[in-house]
């Protein structure tokens, strides 16, 4: 509950907060609660050590969900489940002498969550700063109907051991589905509010993940080992809420680009006005103008979703004492929005507009009646940028600064350490162990984008759901390189 209270009224017959001393007004606000109860049911069961199953259940009730305006005992509550199951094939067949040990795993889950703000599900106020004063409709409307959201997970797995565990291998494969969506979209003004918690749209994740471990080299006094993470996901909108065309999330309205979503994407998706063009594909100009035409429909342009990704960590342990280790972070493909460039560009301060005093014609035809014919007429204008300063902000579309398939390999950190010798620790009875270390993160990067840092990020943590503004870098600086040097210690 919210309430203000206001004294010592300058017109004591207009009773409003506006007209109450300044210094008397102040708000009384109960804390905001939120209480949940959950109840779970576990089995486990094992068969002679290589089968082994699982079953569990849980039902939570959340007072997030409840409709205070009308009760009904059974909404706040939702169920939910997993299922799993491991083989352990190397304890019952008889397998080559190099395979150690093999295990085959299943699982499948089911997990449910409620809105992550409370008050959602009824209408609430807010005090006006308006003339007049008292209270308005607050910024998210209520929805008495809002559900809990599920997700449907299934994963298969192979785990394999080599050479007496000198080699190891763990497969995965995995699909994710989440359905009845907890969303937050904008609303009509005229419905009077701006947001609205509502369920809808089943998006899934589905891909491959592998690890492998091994050790080249082990002896004496050097030892190599190596860890390879490689994981490729891809994403899909399987519904949208209320069937809507599309969908996408105010936060990432960068520029002339956003996030967008449809049915049949990528939550990755990119979407942005284009040029108009004709049958064969060539960009209308305007006859009076001599710059290109937009189109004021948002299309699909581009994907920042990854085709793969790849960690390497290798570690070297060298006369006992002596440890190098580093992890190397390596991405392949996957679009990237430069909008520091387009800001740039658009306000003729880059490198790119240094020519702005050369004349020349934008490449494409006239919208004159003719640009469908078999012979359009071609563009003729001439344009010199110095004299059109609107050249740079209407002569390019922000498509033209997405730029394609970025790859890197980034060394993310690496460390080098030396223990102390045993003999010196035990000199004193303070240190049980002791060790000193020097890490460099962030020393060096490879890539083929040419903006500041291709781990780019629009927005941050505190923004509304989604993957955001990830891979929209405007105004992004690089991720810096970090120094450490520091010493371990046991007492």
């Amino acid at each position: 509950m919210n309430g203000t209270r206001g004294e010592r009224l300058f017109d004591p017959e207009f009773v409003s907060l506006n007209n109450a001393d300044p210094i008397s007004i102040g708000s009384i606000t109960t804390a905001e609660n939120n209480n949940r109860l959950g109840a779970f049911i576990n089995y486990n069961a094992s068969y002679k050590n290589f089968l082994n199953f699982s079953l569990a259940g849980r039902m939570d009730g959340s007072s997030r969900l409840v409709d205070p305006t009308n009760w009904d005992p059974a909404k706040p509550y939702y169920f939910y489940w997993t299922a799993g199951s491991s083989f352990i094939l190397s304890d019952i067949l008889k397998l080559p002498k190099e395979i150690s040990y093999l295990k085959y795993r299943i699982n499948y889950a089911t997990t449910g969550r409620d809105p992550r703000t409370p008050y959602v599900t009824s209408n609430r106020f807010a005090q006006s700063t308006f003339t007049g004063g008292g209270f308005s409709p607050f910024v998210t409307q209520g929805n008495p109907q809002l559900r809990a959201e599920f997700s449907q997970q299934f994963e298969t797995g192979l785990e394999a051991k080599f050479f007496k565990g000198r080699l190891g291998m763990d497969l995965t494969y995995y699909s994710n589905k989440t359905v009845d969506q907890l969303l937050n979209p904008r609303l009509s003004y005229a419905s009077g509010a701006i947001l609205k918690w509502i369920n809808g749209g089943d998006v899934e994740n589905r891909g491959i993940e592998m690890q492998i471990t091994g050790a080249p080299i082990k002896s004496k006094n050097f030892t190599w080992d190596v860890t390879v993470n490689w994981a490729r996901n891809r994403n899909e909108i399987l519904r949208m809420p209320s069937d809507l065309p599309f969908f996408y999330n105010s936060d990432t309205w960068i520029a002339g680009i956003r996030n967008i979503a449809t049915k049949g994407g990528s939550i990755f998706d990119l979407a942005a006005t284009r040029f108009l063009r004709n049958t064969r594909g060539d960009v209308l100009i305007s006859p009076t103008s001599g710059l290109p035409i937009r189109v004021s429909d948002y299309i699909r342009i581009g994907s920042r979703q990854s085709d793969w990704n790849m960690g390497l960590i290798n570690s070297f342990t060298f006369l006992s004492d002596w440890n190098l280790s580093f992890n190397l972070d390596i991405r392949k493909g996957g679009d990237i929005f430069n909008g520091t460039e387009w800001f740039l560009y658009s306000r003729g301060a880059s490198v790119r507009t240094l020519d702005r005093e050369t004349p020349r014609v934008i490449r494409g035809v006239l919208q004159d009646g003719l640009e469908n014919t078999a012979k359009p007429t071609q563009n003729t204008i001439v344009l010199t940028p110095f004299a059109r300063s609107e050249f740079y902000s209407l002569g390019v579309a922000e498509e033209d600064f997405i730029e394609r398939d970025i790859n890197w390999v980034r060394l993310r950190d690496v460390t080098l350490s030396y223990r102390l010798p045993s003999k010196l620790i035990k000199r004193n009875n303070l240190f049980k162990s002791a060790s000193v270390f020097f890490t460099g993160t962030d020393l060096f990067i490879l890539t083929n984008y040419r903006g500041a840092d291709p781990a780019a990020n629009a927005n941050n943590a505190g923004s509304r759901g989604g993957i955001g503004g990830v891979g929209m870098d405007y105004g992004n600086i690089a991720t810096p390189v970090g120094i450490n040097f520091g010493i371990r210690a046991q007492f």
